[in-house]
């Protein structure tokens, strides 16, 4: 779910759709309309383990609306939706990926910020942004008779030809440790930097350290 799905149209948004099944991936992050709920998928772990993923973006021209088919919109009301239909599927740990912050700056918009909070204390356990470019900070929430979640504003970039500075060349892979029963017992964060062919790589052990320690300074 990103900004960039209809650049070639509907018929550029189904190709794009069908490379990613074909290569053994699970597209999310386009709606039929609002009228339908949203897609998710529940992949099925060891034990009773079952993770669901939800995509929808806050950062696009094109959301989906009650009567015509886009991408899914990062909404607090949509997000309760999403919930409800992991829920049916069995999910027992929940995963909200958005597209989403300001351009040009390590710090989210309020607004976001908001927005991701209100999803994770609706009942996601993960909800991580990007869209910026650049890394932002993260926070924890704690909430009443549940585990806590955990918020990432901006994850930066994995693969990018899209740099204006040095800032657009960092990255982060959250890496989760979830228990057989869902619990999550175990949060990294891996930095990745942006090589000139505009695939990620692994930073030296000098860069390493001053990517995760901007992350702990943002949060």
């Amino acid at each position: 779910a990103n900004n960039h799905i209809f650049d070639f149209g509907q018929a550029g948004a189904a190709r794009t759709q069908s490379i990613i099944s074909n290569a053994g991936m699970i597209p999310l992050g386009l709606s039929r309309g609002l009228r339908h709920a949203p897609q998710v998928f529940v992949c099925r772990g060891p034990g009773r383990l079952r993770v669901g993923f939800w995509a929808a973006a806050k950062a696009t021209r094109d959301p989906a609306t009650g009567k015509t088919a886009g991408v899914e919109p990062a909404t607090l009301q949509r997000a309760r939706q999403a919930l409800a239909a992991m829920e049916l599927q069995g999910a027992n740990f929940c995963v909200a990926l958005l597209h989403a912050g300001c351009l040009r700056t390590h710090y989210p918009d309020p607004e976001d910020v908001r927005l991701m909070d209100s999803m994770a204390g609706a009942g996601f356990d993960i909800v991580a942004a990007s869209h910026s470019h650049r890394i932002s900070g993260g926070r924890k929430i704690s909430g009443e008779n549940r585990p806590p979640a955990f918020c990432f504003y901006g994850l930066g970039s994995l693969v990018s030809g899209f740099t204006f500075c040095p800032a657009e060349r960092e990255g982060l892979v959250i890496v989760l440790g979830i228990s057989p029963e869902g619990n999550l017992a175990r949060v990294e964060l891996r930095p990745v930097e942006i090589a000139p062919s505009g695939l990620g790589v692994l930073p030296s052990g000098e860069r390493h350290a001053a990517i995760l320690e901007r992350f702990r300074k943002l949060s």
